[in-house]
């Protein structure tokens, strides 16, 4: 599917996971403000794995031709750039949804946490990243276009631990039961952890077999 097609759609629903997580706040309804950030965790999902499962199929059919090394090779890192720009495309507009939702929440509700504007400037940093990638990934094919591929595979799977021992620490520690300002932030964390943990995981998988 079109990246033009999809993203109005992920935008739309960036908006209504921020929206819906204030009317939660603004009613003190942990578990509905739970339910709208888990809710753009699963649409963010949903999304990515059927658009990566495109390129799974088409990597196994890549496998079976019988095209020389000479064609295969470069239709193969073609297949890989293309999903990998849609992916980071997907990790910014996650960290996006992130950055707002934080915002919003503690800019229109009666929450007032002193980090709330920090982590969201820093969540809107690593989508300004994630896009930074996905325009150098545009370039012609070439060694610099390749050396950049390898640069965001590395960075995926580093972003990939980091969620991981986020989340541990989010759980381990106990925070999502906490009664502070901060329990709203810890819900965003958490499906924002675990939703670039997944996309992550997934963006891997396509580079992988692209790359067989």
């Amino acid at each position: 599917m079109s990246l033009q097609i999809i993203l109005p759609w992920l935008l739309i629903g960036v908006l209504m996971s921020a929206i819906t997580m204030v009317f939660g706040v603004s009613r003190g309804d942990a578990s509905f403000t739970m339910l709208s950030a888990a809710g753009f965790a699963g649409f963010i999902l949903v999304i990515s794995y059927v658009t990566n499962r495109y390129y799974w199929h088409r990597a196994r059919a890549l496998t079976e031709t019988t095209s020389p090394d000479a064609v295969q090779i470069p239709q193969r890192e073609n297949e890989a750039v293309d999903i990998a720009r849609r992916n980071a495309k997907f990790f910014a507009t996650c960290y996006v949804w992130g950055g707002v939702a934080l915002l919003a929440i503690y800019s229109l509700t009666q929450l007032h946490w002193q980090h709330g504007w920090e982590y969201a400037v820093g969540m809107l940093a690593l989508s300004i990243v994630s896009l930074s990638f996905a325009g150098l990934l545009a370039q012609k094919p070439g060694a610099k276009r390749s050396r950049v591929l390898h640069l965001a595979v590395i960075l995926t799977a580093i972003q990939a631990v980091c969620s991981a021992l986020g989340l541990i620490y989010l759980i381990g520690s106990g925070k999502l039961a906490s009664t502070r300002a901060d329990w709203a932030a810890n819900y965003v964390f958490l499906f924002g952890g675990i939703a670039i943990l997944l996309l992550s995981l997934i963006a891997l998988r396509s580079d992988r077999l692209l790359k067989a």
